[in-house]
């Protein structure tokens, strides 16, 4: 998911969903996410479970800062923290993400 501005809508996001076999997203783009797709938790795992069973995903991926990540599926439940680090600058942060965790499920 990639939440800008105002460029999207419910449809949008919602059709996405119902296309992907996976997809991750920032800790700002979940409370909106489920939102527009009507789905509830009471954390986020909970709306991450709920959105998989929702569009019938293998994975959802939430990426959150400095607290790490969290990877949920119906078998899975995973958090990872984050590495200590200086960030020098955010642009490109959450491609590197994703990236490494297309490597990781490739191997």
């Amino acid at each position: 998911m990639n939440l800008r501005q105002n460029y999207y809508d419910s449809e949008t996001i919602r059709t996405s969903l119902t296309l992907a076999n996976a997809v991750k997203m920032n800790e700002r783009e979940l409370p909106e996410v489920a939102r527009r797709c009507g789905v509830r938790g009471a954390t986020d795992s909970d709306l991450l479970l709920a959105l998989c069973d929702k569009f019938a995903l293998r994975l959802a991926v939430l990426t959150r800062g400095t607290r790490g990540a969290l990877l949920r599926s119906h078998t899975l439940s995973v958090e990872v923290s984050a590495p200590r680090t200086e960030v020098v600058d955010f642009v490109g942060s959450s491609e590197a993400f994703t990236a490494a965790l297309l490597m990781g499920l490739l191997e």
